[in-house]
C-alpha cells in the first residue's frame, strides 16, 4: 500500500521509497515556475539519481514482471538463439528443407524498450570500469577468460536488472553480499 507521510516522504508497506521536493515561484497575479523533483530511493551499483528515475519512470509497476527473464525481455537483455537461418537444403527431406539444430546465440531481442537497456548497460560499465572492489567486478574478470568483453558486461547487466527487479518488488535495501560467488574447488 502506497502512502504519503508528512511533508514529503512515499512510503509502500511502511518503508521510505522516495521524496516529493517542490518549489513555486509566484505574485499575486501569475505563477512564474513550479519545480517538482522527486527523488528514489533505489541504490543498486552503477545505478545513481538519474538511472534509479529512469527505471523508475519507465517501468512504474515492479508486480507485473514474474520473473527476471520477463524483466530482461522488456528491457532488452534477454537472449535470442532462433532465427530463419536454421533452414538447410536437404535432398531427403520432403520439400527440400529441413530444420537444422544450431543452438547458437542470435543477438538480443530486437522488441525493447531502449532507455532501460541503456541503462542498466551503463550501470555495467560503470560498476566494472569504477568499482574495482565490487563483487561483481570481480565475476567480470572471471567471466573474461572465457567470454567476449560485451558480453560478459551484458551478463553483469542482466544481473542489476534482475538485482534492481527484486530489491524493488521485495521492498530491500541492497545487500552487496548476495553477489558473493563461492569459491570454486
Amino acid at each position: 500500500k502506497a502512502t504519503i507521510k508528512w511533508p514529503n516522504d512515499v512510503q509502500i508497506d511502511g518503508k521510505k521509497v522516495a521524496g516529493i521536493l517542490t518549489e513555486l515561484s509566484a505574485d499575486t497575479e501569475r505563477v512564474h515556475f513550479v519545480i517538482l523533483g522527486i527523488g528514489v530511493n533505489l541504490a543498486a551499483p552503477g545505478i545513481g539519481l538519474i538511472r534509479a528515475s529512469q527505471i523508475v519512470a519507465v517501468v512504474v509497476c515492479p508486480e507485473r514482471f514474474r520473473t527476471s527473464r520477463q524483466f530482461w525481455s522488456y528491457c532488452g537483455l534477454a537472449i535470442v538463439t532462433r532465427s530463419s537461418s536454421d533452414w538447410v537444403k536437404d535432398a531427403q527431406a520432403a520439400g527440400g528443407w529441413a530444420r537444422k539444430d544450431v543452438p547458437q546465440t542470435r543477438g538480443l531481442n530486437r522488441k525493447r524498450n531502449p532507455m532501460l537497456k541503456s541503462v542498466f548497460k551503463g550501470a555495467a560499465l560503470t560498476v566494472v570500469q569504477r568499482q574495482a572492489d565490487h563483487a561483481l567486478t570481480s565475476h567480470y574478470m572471471e567471466m573474461l577468460k572465457t567470454t567476449k568483453p560485451n558480453l560478459a558486461r551484458l551478463t553483469i547487466a542482466r544481473k542489476i536488472a534482475a538485482t534492481v527487479l527484486a530489491m524493488w518488488k521485495n521492498k530491500e535495501a541492497y545487500d552487496p553480499k548476495r553477489h558473493d560467488r563461492p569459491a570454486r574447488s
